[in-house]
């Protein structure tokens, strides 16, 4: 068994790999993912523009970035790129992860990596959800953050027309808007 590997020896290891190569760092585990497909990539940047739009004029402290690093000092073992993450506005020359993050997005993948990946997100004191997408068929899981009095989270199924509302930040589109160019596209 391998030894479990901390954020800092991560870094070190990331900052020698050719660039390109995608890495995340799960569980103690250092993880080389896979490439991500153009259907992927449209998805994520049709998600990054609706939530963009809308957190201009409710959160504009907040933007949503496309692969950015995410890490929680608390929860060593972690270093994670989402396809989304929603973080401050403002960031530091050079920097690839944040330490503070409100929501992301995951493109689906393999059930294992994503329940590893989504215990992290929302073991983060910040966090307020996730949206885990489909690239194989049009629908997604929303998970959220619901204060009363402790907090307590919420999953949310949704398909082709359920409206993406997420909480701090409302609604940024039908789930069908997110799939627009791909071949998972559904006409209005």
């Amino acid at each position: 068994m391998a030894a479990r590997m901390s954020f800092a020896a991560f870094a070190a290891f990331y900052d020698g790999r050719p660039e390109g190569e995608r890495w995340e760092l799960i569980d103690g585990a250092a993880t080389r993912l896979a490439a991500r497909s153009i259907v992927h990539q449209r998805i994520a940047k049709n998600l990054q523009k609706l939530l963009n739009a809308q957190l201009t004029s409710v959160r504009p402290g907040w933007h949503a970035e496309w692969a950015a690093g995410v890490r929680d000092p608390e929860i060593d073992g972690y270093a994670l790129h989402p396809d989304l993450s929603i973080g401050p506005l403002t960031i530091q020359p050079e920097q690839i992860w944040t330490e503070c993050f409100y929501f992301v997005v995951e493109i689906a993948e393999s059930r294992e990596l994503r329940y590893a990946k989504e215990w992290f997100y929302l073991s983060h004191k910040h966090c307020r959800g996730l949206l885990v997408v489909s690239h194989e068929d049009v629908s997604a899981e929303l998970v959220s953050r619901v204060t009363r009095g402790v907090d307590e989270w919420t999953s949310q199924t949704l398909s082709v027309a359920d409206v993406i509302d997420i909480p701090d930040i409302g609604a940024i589109g039908r789930l069908g808007d997110a799939y627009a160019d791909t071949y998972l596209e559904v006409s209005p």
